[in-house]
């Protein structure tokens, strides 16, 4: 599913706001499915995702925009740091899953190789 737009009227004040992405004069929020705001520069997203890059190609305006994520605050968390090429602190099998399915998702195809690199490198390193 892809991402929905949004328009928040204020009421975005009441929820909290990811700590390693807060910059709010970023041109895209994206809010997680546990109420989370993820502020990110969409030239980040565009040159990580097709799917984003599309969708903005298709924008007709050029005013920031709030899109609703279907995933955790976690996992939003994880994918934004692959996109904006954040180091990955070590994940459970568990969190690399929900990852992938949102790497997939976003047909980040570059992300799926760099996470298949660091989990190798993690398997040889802490056997």
């Amino acid at each position: 599913m892809s991402p929905k737009s949004h328009h928040a009227s204020g009421g975005d004040r009441a929820m909290k706001v990811s700590p390693k992405f807060s910059n709010t004069s970023a041109y895209i929020t994206l809010v997680s499915s546990d109420s989370v705001l993820f502020h990110v520069e969409s030239d980040h997203l565009r040159s990580a995702s097709v799917v984003f890059r599309d969708m903005f190609d298709a924008a007709t305006h050029s005013s920031k925009e709030t899109l609703l994520l279907d995933a955790p605050a976690k996992s939003a968390t994880l994918f934004l740091q692959l996109c904006v090429c954040n180091p990955l602190p070590e994940l459970t099998i568990v969190e690399v899953r929900t990852c992938m399915a949102l790497v997939d998702k976003y047909d980040e195809f570059g992300l799926r190789n760099e996470i298949f690199v660091g989990l190798q490198t993690a398997a040889t390193t802490h056997p």
